[in-house]
């Protein structure tokens, strides 16, 4: 039923009717959904899109973009940039900020309190988003991430390669860095990131002395170990150990002895330290050589029903 009349899916008219109604109105959907989306994709290309900004920029009633007046952000925002100028690394970044108990801010967005400031402690995916941002290097940028549907169909935000953005102008506003010096930051970053992320395992080692750090797999489990220097029998030696990840789940499956042993979890020496030669992990050694079928690091075992409460 419509403003016309009412219509009866029995008959066939009828029904053929609605199906052209319905293809009419779909199209029409699509029609202002993309004229919608050109208009914002043309105002993006000026530099003119209003777009959330992050902590330290802020909008004028003119709708430019400058640096936050309040100089306790923006002095913490550029010591940021200036430790991992001097460091190289997020992880130091993050370590030095909380060593000399310093807070970052954090404005909230949405709901009560919106627009106020929040100081914390801030964390290394903090620290990575500041430092990926280009806003901060002055740069307007438009499209980073895309919309998708994962395989139980729910939205999710995917981010972009930076050659595959919609809109990049730099210098299109004041930031606390230059273009070239986000540039540099983001070349370091990926070369940090190859030993860490998970797209990035397993690829050829760079310098030291660990040359099975990322390629090397525990015979039980098939988790990836990675090879830090450890002083070993007094020398310099890489161990390699599960991801971190691998341990957190491990701590509920070991029996209770394994949890203290004298060297820490899941690490083994590759030359001079205890159980060279094996194919497996520490912690599966502790674990027992004959678990459940199908059981792994995360899965109860048979000496975990025996443990003493």
């Amino acid at each position: 039923m419509d403003e016309d009349g009412v219509y009866d899916p029995a008959y066939f008219n009828d029904r053929m009717l609605l199906g052209l109604k319905g293809t009419m109105s779909e199209a029409e959907l699509h029609i202002l959904k993309s004229r919608l989306q050109g208009g914002i994709l043309n105002k993006a290309r000026r530099g003119e899109l209003e777009m959330p900004l992050p902590i330290g920029l802020v909008y004028t009633p003119d709708a430019r973009v400058v640096l936050d007046p309040d100089r306790q952000i923006q002095d913490t925002v550029r010591l940021l940039f200036d430790t991992f100028r001097e460091t190289g690394s997020a992880c130091a970044v993050v370590r030095r900020l909380r060593g000399e108990k310093i807070l970052f801010p954090r404005r909230i967005r949405r709901g009560i309190g919106k627009g106020d400031v929040l100081w914390s402690e801030i964390d290394h995916s903090r620290v990575l988003q500041i430092l990926h941002n280009p806003r901060y290097a002055g740069a307007f940028a438009y499209g980073r991430t895309r919309n998708a549907y994962n395989a139980k169909l729910k939205s999710v935000q995917l981010r972009v390669a930076r050659s595959d953005w919609q809109v990049l102008i730099p210098e299109a506003h004041e930031g606390y860095i230059s273009w070239a010096e986000y540039e540099r930051n983001q070349t370091t970053l990926e070369q940090n990131a190859a030993g860490f992320s998970p797209g990035l395992r397993g690829r050829m080692p760079r310098q030291g002395s660990g040359l099975l750090q990322g390629r090397l797999l525990c015979g039980r489990c098939g988790a990836r170990m990675r090879g830090p220097l450890r002083a070993v029998r007094g020398a310099a030696a890489p161990v390699l150990r599960l991801q971190r990840s691998r341990r957190a789940t491990r701590r509920q499956a070991l029996p209770m002895g394994a949890r203290r042993s004298g060297r820490r979890r899941g690490e083994r020496a590759i030359a001079g330290g205890d159980g060279a030669g094996s194919d497996r992990c520490r912690a599966c050694r502790a674990a027992g050589d004959h678990p459940a079928r199908g059981a792994g690091h995360g899965a109860p075992r048979r000496a975990a029903a025996t443990r003493p409460l």
